[in-house]
């Protein structure tokens, strides 16, 4: 997955190479949000679900694949591969944020996450989420 590879439907699936959408939407341009990530951060996969929960349209580029997003997340922060990473329609930024602090950035922006489902938080528990 690069940039360019639009994901925004309701289910991510975790493949070989990472997280992989299923029922793929293309999302607005002026309204996608972007989130730099690799699967080997644990944050990542939290800040996707509450994106998919919220309804959110985004755009997930995995840093260790794409070198033009790995370029961008330096740029960011200041030569660190930090990481998730999200950048906004108004081009505002945040970095490792706290599920809390997506979650105000989101309402800003129109979107509510909902607390994951019990179901959910048990498998997250058990690895199988």
């Amino acid at each position: 997955m690069g940039v360019g590879t639009i994901l925004s439907g309701r289910k991510f699936e975790w493949g070989a190479k990472g997280y992989e959408r299923q029922s793929m939407i293309a999302p607005s341009q002026e309204s996608k949000l972007i989130v730099y990530g690799h699967r080997w951060c644990g944050m990542v996969r939290p800040v996707l679900e509450a994106l998919d929960r919220a309804g959110a349209p985004y755009e997930y580029v995995n840093i260790h694949e794409d070198a033009a997003g790995r370029e961008r997340v330096r740029e960011i922060n200041h030569g660190n591969e930090s990481v998730p990473t999200l950048v906004f329609p108004d081009g505002s930024t945040l970095t490792e944020p706290t599920l809390a602090a997506l979650n105000v950035r989101l309402r800003a922006m129109g979107f509510e996450a909902p607390p994951p489902g019990w179901l959910q938080v048990i498998k997250r528990l058990f690895g199988r989420g």
